[in-house]
C-alpha cells in the first residue's frame, strides 16, 4: 500500500477511477483501522466508507 497517493484532482472521478481509493480503504480496514481514520487517510467521506462496507442489498433493506 506504500504506492497509494491521494489523488490531486478531488472532483468526482466515477467508480472505475476510484478503484485505488477503494482498495486502499479495504486494506486499511483489514489492518484494523477504524472507518473514520481509514477514510481520512484515503481522502474519502466517512459516510462513503460505511456505504462501501455494507452491501447494497443490506443498505436498501434498512432504508425501508
Amino acid at each position: 500500500m506504500s504506492d497509494f497517493e491521494v489523488r490531486k484532482i478531488r472532483s468526482p472521478q466515477g467508480p472505475v477511477k476510484l478503484s485505488a481509493e477503494r482498495a486502499a480503504y479495504f486494506e486499511l480496514m483489514r489492518q484494523g483501522f477504524k472507518n473514520d481514520r481509514a477514510c481520512r487517510i484515503v481522502g474519502i467521506n466517512p459516510k462513503t466508507g460505511r456505504r462501501r462496507r455494507i452491501p447494497a442489498t443490506v443498505s436498501a433493506m434498512t432504508v425501508r
